[in-house]
């Protein structure tokens, strides 16, 4: 070869080397962690697919070696892995709460859940709830720094997801300790039974078995398995007893609100411990959500294993500047003294007022501080909610003899007060034992509010009143509640439900009474000439 050749491809491989240094491609510079990722994939080996699922860490994850509880959280039908990242928005909640102390710091797992109501199918073709407990939950603690124990693992769910959070608790006790039910969609056998044809093939039959069927024949056995009306009713059910349950579903939903009352009448009457919500509201993300601190505190309470408090705490209230004057008198009708408040301008106006008939259980020997809460709640709402202010008349349910008439008694009071004398313009309110007098009293009313009421509606004609119940989740009178909630949805009659936490307390009466405020306006008429 020729020195010229050999300088020359000299030349060309220093050049070629020095291009070569100047392109070779950059090392990736490091992504920022996410603290939330979403459509993720787990390959299942039961399933034969790949399971999506998306993830929320809590805030300095990637920062610590800390370990995190678990809360599993379920879509509902036709939804999926991200439903709970974009419309629950998730995230806001979860820190909301974090940085309020409410709870501490947890991992969000958010599972691909199809259509399938989170169990297996009836024939064995799909182990969806297997796939869960055997590959997910163990992939999640291999993956991730979580505290892999089942005290700290919770299931959190809406609708079809609500089932599942209800269900897998429920059959897997060893691995989950607590459920969140949110508008749990589930039905009774005779909501089960009165699905139209296509909507029962298509939703149901093809889980539980029965395609095609029809009334009884859709009660299979394995629906009766994973159905809490029947697996409830089973002779031992210590097992169930050992999750926390907090179930909460709107007062207008189509029928799933009927579903979770049944629900919670049979695991009170079971001695199953849970929390149980009534709230008004639809079937609707801002109902979900709109409970989330009080469920990231019953969470917490969980994973700390405490007990989650009954709200019985007596509110603040300032019982000596009454503005209107409460004065006992002697009503006819009653065996002792009644009361009569009368509005701050009664003696000076001239003018004719609504009246609010209170059939007073008050539940303490202080009776006359008893009143002056209820007074002084009303007069709050009067100034803050802008109630026309209304004469009160109390009538202590001690006081109440057994010839007692109602209409005695409006007689008596539109005879000796300015009353607009309408039977629009009384309202009707019962606490207690004061709840027994209703049904002779509702008659001469189009409103009726009840506090813990003691009820027996069960061979009363229901009228076209307005109606107003508000319960505490462990109040003695939740199934007549209940059947009278189920009455007037079936009649189409106004109402309102509420279940909130507490127990037969008067502190928790004084609680529903505030928030009961914003109806009752409806129905005070403005004082008139």
């Amino acid at each position: 070869m020729k020195p010229t050749t050999n300088i020359l491809l000299l030349m060309l491989f220093i050049i070629l080397s020095a291009c070569g240094e100047d392109d070779k491609v950059p090392e990736p510079e490091p992504q920022p962690f996410q603290r939330q990722q979403e459509s993720l994939v787990m390959e299942s080996q039961i399933l034969h697919r790949d399971m999506k699922y998306s993830i929320l860490f809590p805030e300095g994850y990637n920062e610590s070696d800390k370990t995190y509880p678990v809360v599993y959280l379920l879509h509902g039908f036709g939804d999926n892995e991200t439903s709970w990242m974009k419309g629950g928005n998730i995230r806001y909640y979860a820190d909301r709460a974090v940085n309020s102390g409410i709870i501490e710091p947890v991992i969000f797992v958010a599972p691909q859940g199809f259509n399938n109501y989170y169990v297996n199918k009836y024939n064995g073709n799909y182990d969806y709830m297997k796939m869960f407990v055997e590959e997910l939950v163990p992939y999640i603690d291999a993956t991730y720094r979580t505290k892999a124990d089942k005290s700290q693992r919770a299931v959190m769910g809406y609708s079809m997801g609500g089932y599942g959070a209800f269900i897998l608790p429920s059959i897997n006790p060893d691995v989950f300790s607590t459920a969140v039910a949110l508008s749990m969609s589930w039905r009774t056998d005779n909501q089960y039974m009165a699905e139209p044809q296509g909507v029962f093939d298509s939703q149901f039959g093809g889980l539980f078995g029965g395609v095609g069927k029809s009334g009884t024949e859709r009660i299979t056995d394995y629906f009766k398995s994973l159905s809490p009306f029947h697996f409830f009713q089973q002779t031992n059910i210590d097992k169930y007893k050992q999750i926390r349950y907090y179930l909460d579903c709107g007062d207008d939903e189509e029928q799933l609100s009927i579903t979770n009352d049944e629900l919670h009448t049979l695991m009170r009457d079971k001695g199953i411990k849970h929390e149980y919500r009534m709230r008004n509201g639809f079937h609707t993300w801002d109902y979900w959500t709109g409970n989330m601190n009080e469920v990231f505190a019953f969470l917490q309470s969980s994973f700390a294993s405490s007990v989650f408090p009954e709200e019985d705490k007596m509110q603040d209230i300032d019982t000596d500047n009454l503005k209107g004057t409460y004065t006992e008198v002697a009503l006819k009708v009653l065996n002792t003294n009644g009361g009569v408040y009368l509005p701050p301008a009664y003696n000076t106006s001239g003018l004719r007022y609504s009246v609010i008939y209170f059939l007073h259980d008050r539940q303490s020997k202080d009776t006359k501080n008893s009143i002056k809460n209820v007074l002084a709640l009303l007069e709050e709402s009067f100034v803050v909610d802008g109630l026309p202010y209304p004469i009160v008349v109390e009538i202590p349910v001690s006081a109440i003899s057994t010839t007692f008439s109602f209409s005695e008694l409006v007689t008596d009071i539109n005879e000796n007060y300015r009353t607009i004398s309408r039977k629009s313009a009384r309202v009707l309110m019962a606490n207690g034992e004061g709840g027994k007098y209703v049904k002779q009293a509702i008659t001469e009313t189009e409103s009726c509010f009840l506090y813990n009421a003691n009820i027996d509606f069960d061979n009363v004609a229901l009228v076209g009143q307005f109606y107003y119940l508000d319960i505490t989740d462990n109040a003695a009178s939740h199934k007549s509640y209940g059947k009278l909630y189920a009455r007037l949805r079936d009649g189409n009659i106004e109402h309102q439900y509420r279940v909130r936490n507490g127990t037969d307390s008067y502190p928790s009466f004084l609680n529903g009474l505030s928030s009961s405020f914003t109806y009752m306006n409806n129905y005070l008429i403005t004082p008139e000439e």
